[in-house]
């Protein structure tokens, strides 16, 4: 199995990112400090392309925060802190290609604002409306991570107000259905509350 491992420092602070597969673990520790560590559990993802892409969002997120990298990676079978741990290579040529045939997050917007309106059309009760609304904000919440933002940024804009995604806006689901008065009400409080 292919590990990455950044490692970054801030003063007397290190942190050591790295990724095994779909798992991404995050260790803080400070430099002086030679007293064993406690790893944290790692965050699993759905696949090894969102655990690439969650590490890329986290590395640039502690860049801007002031962290420096180490130039530090792991090859494979290597473990972390071992002197044979050396930087990782840049990806094949092949993951390259498939990730420029993957559709963008712009269009997976787009598919999951068209998905949505269609299922709140063919809605017949407030229990489906709310299966509904449950898939498409659990599916709008793993796009705004890949887009690498909070999981709630901009919910209730993207399904009420003007359609928001990463360089365009999209389908108004609400604005499309055209609810009536109540279950516009109840719709809204259903996203708000999401979105906290």
């Amino acid at each position: 199995m292919k590990r990455e491992l950044a490692e970054l420092v801030k003063g007397q602070e290190k942190i050591r990112l790295w990724r095994s597969g779909r798992h991404l673990t995050e260790l803080r520790m400070r430099k002086t400090t030679s007293a064993p560590r406690k790893v944290p559990p790692p965050v699993s993802y759905a696949d090894v392309d969102a655990a690439v892409e969650a590490m890329g969002a986290r590395l640039a997120e502690l860049e801007r925060e002031g962290w420096v990298d180490t130039g530090a990676g792991l090859a494979k079978g290597v473990l972390p802190g071992t002197p044979a741990a050396r930087r990782l290579v840049t990806p094949s040529k092949r993951k390259k290609k498939a990730a420029a045939s993957r559709p963008s997050l712009d269009d997976a917007f787009a598919a999951l604002a068209r998905e949505t309106i269609t299922a709140l059309e063919r809605s017949s009760s407030d229990a489906s409306d709310l299966a509904t609304w449950k898939k498409a904000i659990a599916a709008y919440k793993v796009l705004r991570r890949r887009a690498g933002g909070s999981p709630t940024e901009n919910l209730v804009h993207f399904f009420a107000v003007d359609g928001v995604g990463v360089e365009r806006a999209h389908e108004v689901v609400i604005a499309k259905v055209k609810p009536a008065p109540d279950r516009f009400a109840r719709w809204m409080k259903l996203l708000q509350a999401a979105a906290i």
